[in-house]
């Protein structure tokens, strides 16, 4: 399919990560989540060292444990990256040093209001621009340094054939860091106008996501148009 896979790290003897998802005709759904091999700091680093260089555009630390997003978004700060990290399943299993470890790399946080809420209790969530997502709710944007402010809601359209919500966070990741790079905005410190178009993008690719069942090959590119 043309994807890059030399950024895989593949450890042997060891099997990839799986998720049974059940899923009700109400949209409520329940994740049994197996996160894959569990690779040691002495075997990650010389990975983050070699793959994770200043000529990206950003850095986005996706779900994984502590102790391995730890490594991405110091090794990214190192690089002067701009760094968006989005916690996911791994939010609710990690204590105060590990969330203030990657805190201080992250500029840009996302995450829904289940992952936020555990975060917020451990960390202070002050100093980055945070991206809460609440399903069907409108996308909350909270600015840094302005919690005593109204934050931004961007609204969410009704999907106009709701299937599977399975990925619909990854698509918004994707969707959201697509337009941000596109349109040259500075990660490290973007503006309002920035992101609430990058939200938008976002919101509309996990429309797309959520409109079809299993896997999926949509062009960002068409959809955003």
């Amino acid at each position: 399919m043309g994807a890059n896979t030399a950024p895989i790290l593949r450890i042997d003897g060891q099997d990839t990560a799986q998720a049974t998802i059940i899923t009700d005709p109400d949209g409520d759904q329940f994740t049994a989540f197996f996160p894959g091999p569990s690779a040691t700091s002495s075997l990650w680093q010389p990975w983050v060292r070699r793959f994770i260089h200043p000529a990206a555009c950003c850095f986005v630390q996706a779900p994984f444990a502590p102790h391995l997003s730890i490594a991405g978004t110091s090794r990214a700060a190192q690089m002067g990256l701009p760094v968006i990290w989005c916690p996911g399943q791994y939010a609710d299993q990690m204590g105060r040093d590990e969330i203030c470890s990657i805190l201080e790399f992250t500029h840009i946080l996302i995450g829904n209001t289940h992952e936020i809420s555990h975060l917020r209790r451990h960390g202070d969530l002050s100093q980055q621009w945070l991206i809460e997502t609440a399903g069907s709710e409108p996308v909350t944007l909270f600015a840094p340094d302005q919690w005593d402010q109204h934050p931004i809601k961007v609204p969410v359209p009704d999907a106009f054939n709701p299937i599977d919500p399975t990925g619909c966070g990854d698509a918004l990741l994707a969707g959201f860091v697509h337009h941000l790079v596109a349109a040259s905005a500075d990660c490290k410190a973007p503006v309002l106008s920035q992101l609430i178009p990058a939200v938008e993008a976002g919101i509309q690719l996990a429309r797309a996501c959520l409109g079809e069942s299993g896997s999926q090959a949509h062009s960002v590119a068409a959809i955003l148009e």
